[in-house]
């Protein structure tokens, strides 16, 4: 009958880990925070979604992450969209278009904390998480 033997933890032919001074890669990609859209005036006055990842649509047609009963918002009104480090609001083709914090908007514009989105009758605002 044969016997095995483990020599695996005995075996030492003193060789040493290699250093080869490598750090870890920071290519400065931020990565998205999340945040929070609030209803605060219209028809769904009250309302809150949060999301984290990296797109969220807007609309009145069902298939939106958040679908709005606002007869002036169009099926597909606005995209929030991470890039460059930031949330972006893009219409979408919406001619529509909205107001951001005060400016009227057909193209897409940088959000920031406390951004507030308004189209038609509804107003969000736009709240980074922690």
């Amino acid at each position: 009958m044969a016997v095995l033997r483990d020599y695996t933890n005995s075996l030492d032919i003193g060789l040493k880990p290699l250093d080869i001074g490598l750090k870890p890669l920071d290519i400065g990609l931020k990565l998205p925070r999340g945040f929070r859209l609030r209803v605060t005036h219209g028809p769904d006055a009250g309302s809150v979604i949060e999301s984290r990842g990296p797109k969220l649509s807007v609309g009145s047609a069902p298939e939106n992450d958040l679908v709005l009963d606002d007869t002036q918002v169009s099926a597909h009104h606005l995209v929030l969209q991470w890039r460059e480090g930031a949330y972006w609001i893009d219409h979408g083709g919406s001619g529509l278009g909205g107001l951001v914090t005060g400016n009227h908007s057909h193209q897409a514009m940088m959000l920031r904390d406390g951004s507030e989105l308004m189209l038609g009758d509804t107003t969000l605002r736009f709240e980074l998480l922690d």
